[in-house]
């Protein structure tokens, strides 16, 4: 079945090419391993066949930012998909953390942060204002929601990090004014280094 989720080739190499065509040159990527071999090397076969199709759709270089390994994997699996990466062309990689975690929840992370900077990989993640004073040092791409915060974009900015938008509004809404102003003016004008907005498609009921 072809679904938001799931694609056959045709279809997600249609949609990469639409999205390219459209100014969407780097788009999370949520494919994960097709399972572990039993030498304990991950197979990575399908994300292999992601990056493939993206280049064929005129995505190429930059960060990789996926969903698809999340900051809990083993590191042999972290380690793995970054190497998959460079050779790829990808620039970096970001691991995806818990969603809009914040507190405690938040603090209890701080483990799988610091493992994934050891294996060589960043970690972004949805969150709230509190995640700068808990995770901030560890917490390489927050993505916040609603309206952009220059002095919380020049706190991350000073420790190296970057910061993205979301949630401003959500995706589907037919007013391509607000999304220009919103993802566009706002977010420079802020000093934000980006959107990552959800979502390019999801399909409910």
């Amino acid at each position: 079945t072809c679904t938001s989720e799931a694609k056959t080739e045709e279809q997600m190499l249609a949609e990469l090419k639409d999205m390219v065509a459209h100014g969407v040159t780097n788009p999370n990527v949520y494919q994960g391993p097709d399972g572990q071999k039993t030498d304990g090397s991950w197979d990575l076969t399908l994300l292999q066949r992601v990056f493939e199709l993206r280049k064929q759709a005129g995505m190429v270089g930059g960060p990789l930012m996926i969903l698809g390994v999340g900051v809990g994997s083993p590191p042999s699996l972290l380690e793995a998909t970054i190497d998959l990466a460079r050779k790829n062309g990808f620039t970096e990689v970001y691991f995806y953390g818990a969603d809009e975690a914040s507190e405690d929840a938040l603090r209890a992370e701080r483990a799988d942060f610091e493992k994934v900077h050891k294996a060589g990989g960043k970690v972004f993640v949805a969150g709230y204002l509190d995640s700068f004073e808990i995770v901030g040092d560890l917490l390489d791409m927050p993505v916040f929601s609603g309206r952009p915060n220059p002095p919380m974009a020049q706190a991350y900015h000073a420790l190296g990090h970057r910061i993205l938008s979301y949630g401003n509004p959500q995706g589907g809404v037919e007013e391509p004014e607000t999304y220009r102003r919103n993802y566009g003016l706002a977010l420079w004008k802020a000093g934000y280094d980006g959107a990552s907005t959800y979502a390019y498609q999801h399909s409910f009921g």
